[in-house]
């Protein structure tokens, strides 16, 4: 079955259900029949089919036409007893009383078609606005990282993707939670996020990329304490955080970058237990 949307409207109840006979067998979707009063224009653009056909052989249907054909969301087919008169638009074409078969199905193909084109062209162009002001935002988030880090371009936007990622963890979980308890999950994961947060720069970080033994750093421990030159790498870095003398990037933007998988990792915790336990006791 033909997948087109069609609405009827005329004031000629025999030219309705002829049209929309030959329309119905040949697949289409009738979706209203109805006369040229009014409200007639409003039902259309309610109902917002792909196609209308539209008799113009009275004023109100005259008036219809041409505020649809404006509008450019409905591909229209013209209906009149008349020569045909000249469109202002690429997705309607008109046809003559009385109605032919042949010429109606193929205005209303027509018409589809170019209507299926222009959303189509609508719909790419709202995605490549959204993609520019997304690309903005980034740039501009980027731009405010390398200044306050002293970080370099690709750096700044792997803190952005990591920082997005712990983002997308809770957006997934609340997803497969019930609506009443979203605002319960989303909750946990900021409170996990920030606690994890202050241990891994009370002492995390140290214990993972401070000098020491072959389990656990030792020096450096509390609070990016230990000493540290970064950016330099290499035989040039001198330092307690060696582990990491091979980025090339200031010392705080070593830190958000590891920070993020930590509390990345430390909400998968509350991921495990959510909807299985009181916020009261997962505290």
């Amino acid at each position: 079955m033909n997948s087109v949307r069609v609405s009827i409207s005329s004031d000629s109840i025999a030219i309705r259900k002829e049209i929309g006979s030959i329309l119905a067998v040949a697949g289409y979707m009738v979706v209203k029949e109805a006369g040229n009063g009014p409200g007639v224009l409003r039902l259309i653009q309610g109902l917002q089919p792909d196609v209308a056909v539209v008799d113009i052989d009275s004023q109100q249907g005259m008036l219809t036409a041409q505020l649809l054909e404006e509008d450019g969301q409905i591909g229209l087919v013209l209906l009149s007893a008349y020569p045909r008169i000249k469109q202002k638009s690429t997705i309607s074409g008109q046809i003559q009383k009385p109605v032919n078969e042949t010429a109606l199905l193929t205005a209303v193909e027509f018409a589809a078609a170019g209507i299926c084109r222009l959303r189509k062209l609508s719909d790419d162009l709202a995605k490549t606005k959204e993609t520019l002001e997304t690309r903005k935002v980034v740039e501009k988030a980027k731009g405010i990282l390398m200044e306050s880090h002293g970080c370099s371009e690709n750096d700044a936007f792997r803190i952005i993707q990591q920082q997005s990622m712990n983002l997308g963890f809770a957006m997934v979980e609340t997803g497969f939670a019930r609506a009443k308890n979203a605002v319960n999950i989303l909750s946990k994961n900021f409170v996990v996020f920030a606690v994890s947060s202050l241990g891994f720069l009370f002492l995390g970080f140290g214990l993972m990329f401070g000098d020491g033994n072959s389990i656990f750093g030792t020096n450096g421990l509390f609070f990016l304490s230990g000493a540290d030159n970064s950016p330099a790498t290499g035989d040039a870095y001198q330092g307690v955080y060696s582990a990491l003398s091979w980025a090339g990037v200031p010392l705080m933007a070593k830190f958000f970058f590891q920070l993020v998988f930590a509390g990345t990792a430390a909400t998968i915790v509350s991921g495990a237990v959510a909807e299985r336990i009181k916020y009261k006791s997962f505290k």
